[in-house]
């Protein structure tokens, strides 16, 4: 659905905002609820999350040739399936990704699971091993794993996407690697609906609001469009095209001096140049029913 800038605000009481959580939840659709918090002054200050609702769990299945570059032969038709409650995928208020995390983690703890080309459960031993053995380029052990609301390359589409890296967590520390605009390796991604702005001042997501007294809240944000147009215009630019390169590439970065990435804003402020052309990116999953398949080119 398309709306106009002002548009029909809803302000929430913070005391109501599990309960919202918990009736999107129940939502048969993936949709994203960007969320905005009011302060004393009814100005959001950056204080944001992007609520992710609707449509169950996610599971994953991802090709370990995605993830990992000169595994044995054996190793070449296995997969790692992942099974995530949407709560634990989405981002903490004030971003729009979650941490990196190991996959021996995942492993471990019984939340991925090995499996082969047929979808059955393997002993994990194998990977764990190749997982866990000591190199000498310590920027490049392992498998690492995150989360992140993004926009696909249509520069339209709102998306969650599945991001990896060749590395182990703890070498993906640096503002270069750990941001928000930081070169990933794309292994899949699902489609959210959310309700968008059509206007010429502004464009991105139309957002909800939570305030401690939401009727006086109501009352600021309708007097005072401006300031309405400021919070919500730098909260929507923080939703990226991000840059994502190949497993090769990734690898090749990690043995580098980390460059900044070459993410754009999808909704940039009027302050930001709009974004030339969409980034290239490897063609993402699509979801049938509850699951995430990927093409057997990843």
């Amino acid at each position: 659905m398309m709306s106009t800038f002002p548009t029909d605000w809803v302000v929430l009481n913070l005391e109501e905002y599990q309960r919202f959580l918990a009736d999107a939840m129940e939502d048969e659709g993936r949709c994203l609820h960007p969320i905005l918090y009011l302060n004393d002054n009814f100005r959001s200050t950056d204080n944001f999350r992007f609520c992710l609702t609707g449509g169950g769990p996610v599971r994953v299945r991802v090709p370990l040739p995605a993830m990992i570059l000169g595994l044995p032969s054996q190793l070449h038709t296995q997969s790692i399936e992942i099974t995530c409650q949407l709560e634990d995928v989405s981002p903490e208020a004030g971003t729009t990704i979650t941490r990196w995390t190991d996959l021996e983690e995942l492993i471990r703890d019984g939340s991925t699971v090995v499996s082969d080309e047929d979808g059955t459960a393997l002993p994990p031993t194998q990977i764990l091993a190749i997982l866990s053995t000591p190199g000498t380029a310590k920027s490049c052990l392992g498998a690492s794993i995150r989360w992140a609301v993004a926009v696909g390359e249509d520069q339209a589409t709102i998306r969650l996407e599945l991001q990896g890296m060749p590395s182990q967590a703890k070498y993906l520390n640096k503002a270069q690697l750990k941001g928000e605009n930081s070169v990933s390796v794309l292994l899949g991604a699902i489609p959210f609906f959310a309700d968008t702005f059509d206007s010429p001042v502004i464009s991105g997501p139309v957002p909800k609001f939570f305030a401690n007294q939401p009727e006086q809240a109501l009352r600021y944000i309708t007097d005072h469009p401006d300031n309405v147009l400021a919070d919500v215009a730098d909260v929507n630019s923080r939703l990226l095209l991000m840059e994502h390169i190949t497993l090769q590439e990734a690898y090749a970065y990690m043995q580098r001096k980390h460059r900044m990435a070459k993410g754009l804003p999808a909704f940039p402020t009027p302050r930001q140049p709009k974004p030339k052309r969409a980034k290239t990116t490897p063609a993402p999953g699509t979801e049938t029913g509850r699951y995430l398949y990927f093409p057997d080119c990843l």
